[in-house]
């Protein structure tokens, strides 16, 4: 259903969904957070686990739906930078600290590993 004919979920649905063991239910909630431009608090434990998921596009959207929660979202942002992700889950990451400003100088050093690490696409 198209945005603007319906509200949006709200954050504890969203949750619950992010951690639904349907992959589709994943994607959905993933999609809305996205498009809210917001990352709400309460959903970070959940997009946190997407970022292991089996599926490279859940773990990208988690790390872009990270990416609008500013400090808060550092830590979870940190890990999508690991090396076990893939690249575009890794330039998400990237992006969201770059969004997140001073208070994101605690992934210095992880952000430097990764730019490192070879890929040319990074």
């Amino acid at each position: 259903m198209p945005a603007s004919s319906r509200e949006s979920l709200d954050a504890l649905t969203i949750a619950a969904g992010l951690r639904d063991p349907r992959e589709h239910i994943r994607l959905a909630c993933l999609a809305e957070s996205v498009s809210s431009g917001k990352s709400d608090p309460s959903t970070f434990d959940g997009l946190a686990a997407c970022l292991n998921d089996t599926n490279p596009s859940v773990r990208q959207l988690a790390a872009l739906a990270l990416g609008t929660g500013g400090a808060p979202a550092v830590p979870n942002l940190i890990e999508a930078l690991d090396a076990r992700q893939p690249a575009s889950t890794r330039i998400m990451a990237a992006s969201g600290l770059s969004r997140a400003g001073a208070d994101a100088m605690p992934a210095t050093k992880p952000l430097a590993e990764c730019l490192d690490s070879g890929d040319d696409v990074l």
